[in-house]
């Protein structure tokens, strides 16, 4: 790309007849720069939040309603800013992003979650008073999305295969990760995947550490003993201040592969999780990736889940899997580190056979209760990612309400945030989880396995709902519990469809 700056800038008036207009003029801008497609599908987002933004909350009725956008570039960076002079905003007062109450999924906490959804995209996002002229939202993306004075792409700018030729014999040291070591895993990172791995953090070295420091995340590395790089990479993120934890973020250099290093830097953080207190860790293995699942079976993990869709069909793992026909399908798996204490499950009565068949597979001793509903109002979070086309309901309480407030939450997630997959989530301790389960598989919810939960120290039972088609021939599982667990899951959801249509 040449020195010169790309630079435009347009004023409209704030109506959503205009964002293709705007988003077309950020496209011509950010042209120069050769953008993958996904990266510009992201900024095209971030002007679709900040400009709906605009729309909706800057102007009181009857006042001049224009909307000023800037768009410039140059070799570093894209910085888009979008200017009104309609009602100030305090910043300091942005809505927090996170697990949201059904009941303030209005407009003003709506906002706040096209906020969260600019700030996932952009790497710096500003809000600028101008006085008399109003206010700016300025959202910055840097070119290379970790921007330290340092390379990751071929030092020559081509696109080399450097690791596709084994690295020499050698011994490799496998620890938890030293802040010096962060730039390694990115690299590391960046040489098997691209820039396509779904979780932003990794290619951030000062959020690996900042993680690491506040035990949020807990990363090991391997280290080749002849060169001193870090050549892999796997970590334990916890699940809030619960007992579990999710394994992930694995990643072995492909010069190095064949020599069991995924399997030893598994066999490290499973031997450090229970002396931070962790007593069952969680895998996501994608289902166009066998042999990922098979590495967590030797690993022991075992199968207790098929959530379908949960990754967007863009997603695209740079040498690791073709470009996929449809949203991405996970097998959800847990290894239970600590022998776990009998347990009492409240089971919707048809789907007992199938509970039991996971939890025995397990080795988890539960006995099963039914319990009386509860009464009074019910509690329930709803957590919305219109970057990946999903959202969450998470049942806390169940209440008499819980039936309809589950049917408001669907509504909003797929009119409101676009989802094409919804997924719910059910205490499996508490009564009432039978008329509230068969309440959601009238509404298109179906099976699809438990789960931890995001609320106890337990499992929760999982159902999801498809806003878009699957195909289950795509769906390629390693394990036989993990074959039976989508034979049931393909089998519901053909039942639940015939509920549909006989409403």
């Amino acid at each position: 790309m040449a020195n010169k700056k790309s630079f435009a800038e347009l004023t409209v008036q704030a109506d959503m007849r205009f964002l293709n207009l705007l988003q077309q003029l950020v496209a011509g801008v950010a042209a120069p720069a050769q953008l993958p497609e996904k990266q510009l599908k992201e900024l095209e987002v971030a002007v679709k939040e900040a400009f709906t933004n605009c729309v909706e909350h800057a102007y009181e009725p009857g006042q001049a309603d224009l909307v000023f956008l800037t768009a410039e570039l140059d070799r570093e960076k894209m910085v888009i800013s979008l200017r009104d002079r309609g009602r100030p905003f305090d910043a300091s007062l942005e809505p927090a992003y996170g697990m949201l109450d059904t009941s303030a999924l209005d407009r003003e906490n709506m906002q706040g979650q096209g906020l969260h959804l600019i700030r996932s995209i952009m790497d710096e996002v500003q809000w600028i008073c101008l006085g008399t002229e109003g206010k700016k939202l300025q959202m910055t993306r840097y070119l290379h999305r970790d921007h330290l004075d340092f390379e990751i792409e071929p030092r020559d700018g081509s696109a080399q295969e450097d690791d596709m030729h084994l690295a020499p014999p050698q011994t490799y040291t496998i620890r938890l990760l030293r802040p010096e070591d962060a730039i390694g895993v990115v690299r590391c990172v960046f040489q098997t995947y691209g820039y396509t791995y779904p979780s932003p953090d990794i290619y951030y070295p000062q959020r690996i550490v900042e993680l690491n420091n506040r035990g949020v995340l807990i990363s090991a590395v391997a280290v080749s003993d002849l060169t001193g790089e870090v050549v892999g990479h796997c970590s334990l993120q916890r699940y809030g201040s619960g007992p579990f934890a999710e394994n992930g973020q694995g990643v072995v250099a492909h010069a190095h592969r064949g020599r069991a290093l995924a399997a030893r830097l598994i066999k490290l953080l499973d031997e450090e999780a229970p002396r931070v207190g962790l007593r069952c860790l969680v895998g996501h293995e994608v289902t166009n990736h066998p042999a990922m699942q098979i590495l967590t079976s030797r690993a022991g993990y075992k199968p207790c889940a098929i959530v379908l869709g949960s990754l967007p069909a863009t997603t695209n793992f740079k040498k690791m899997t073709e470009v996929l026909p449809q949203r991405e399908s996970c097998s959800v798996s847990l290894k239970i580190l600590v022998p776990p204490e009998p347990t009492v499950i409240c089971a919707p009565s048809h789907h007992r056979n199938m509970l039991e068949r996971i939890y025995a597979s397990l080795e988890k001793p539960v006995t099963f209760q039914t319990l009386p509903s509860p009464s009074g109002a019910g509690e329930i979070a709803v957590e919305p990612n219109r970057l990946w086309g999903i959202g969450d309901i998470h049942v806390r309480r169940i209440g008499t309400d819980t039936p309809a407030d589950i049917r408001r939450c669907l509504r909003d997630l797929c009119e409101i945030s676009d989802a094409e997959v919804v997924y719910l989530e059910l205490p499996l301790d508490q009564g009432g989880i039978d008329d509230i389960c068969r309440s959601a598989e009238a509404d298109g919810f179906f099976f699809v396995g438990l789960g931890p939960s995001s609320v106890t120290g337990g499992e929760s039972l999982y159902l999801q709902y498809l806003n878009t088609e699957i195909d289950f021939t795509h769906i390629q599982i390693a394990t036989s519990m993990g074959r039976e667990i989508l034979e049931y899951v393909a089998q519901e959801r053909q039942r639940v469809g015939t509920l549909e249509r006989h409403k």
